[in-house]
């Protein structure tokens, strides 16, 4: 499993737009981030489609009772930190935009166990949750993301910079927002 996908127009592009982007570099790295910016947001949008494939988890009281701000819904604030980086050479990179959610997405796509230890079971109980005496460890299964997304969203990349092809043309330049805006992408 990859903590993050590489994405380079230059893949699917046409012999003739590849020799008119020689001219015009700007353009390239403008579709580049776009497709970035919609290959992120279609992974954000498919988390309830792929969250059915997923192993269930513990109900919501007891996670609610464990941590008061766990989250109702799949990743909770964690989808914010899903973000792309423009790389240099016509590239974007898509994944976790913080070292500490790339860490805790490690930890979410590819499974963690984790010893119970005397202040595990104090915590649980305390939250009125106690662990059976049997109980030597706690599964976190793997559930990916990254990958079943992409198979979700990868059919709409070239029709997304298709389009952006078809307003750069039209209009001589995109219409975008002046960001100074820069993420940087964990592994």
């Amino acid at each position: 499993m990859s903590d993050t996908i590489v994405i380079s127009i230059r893949d699917g592009i046409s012999p003739f737009l590849l020799e008119w982007l020689k001219n015009n570099p700007r353009f390239i790295r403008s579709a580049t981030k776009s497709a970035g910016w919609y290959v992120q947001k279609g992974i954000k949008e498919s988390v309830p489609e792929i969250s059915l494939g997923w192993k269930p988890r513990i109900p919501f009281w007891v996670r609610k009772r464990l941590v008061p701000s766990a989250p109702k819904t799949w990743l909770g604030r964690m989808k914010r930190a899903i973000g792309y980086q423009y790389l240099d050479g016509g590239s974007v990179a898509i994944g976790w935009t913080s070292s500490t959610a790339a860490a805790y997405g490690r930890i979410f796509e590819q499974g963690a166990t984790r010893a119970v230890t005397a202040g595990t079971r104090r915590r649980w109980g305390r939250a009125g949750v106690p662990l059976k005496w049997s109980t030597t460890e706690l599964h976190n299964p793997a559930r990916p993301l990254y990958e079943p997304a992409m198979q979700i969203v990868s059919p709409g990349i070239v029709p997304h910079v298709e389009g952006k092809v078809k307003q750069y043309i039209e209009n001589g330049s995109f219409t975008k927002k002046a960001t100074r805006r820069k993420y940087k992408v964990y592994k």
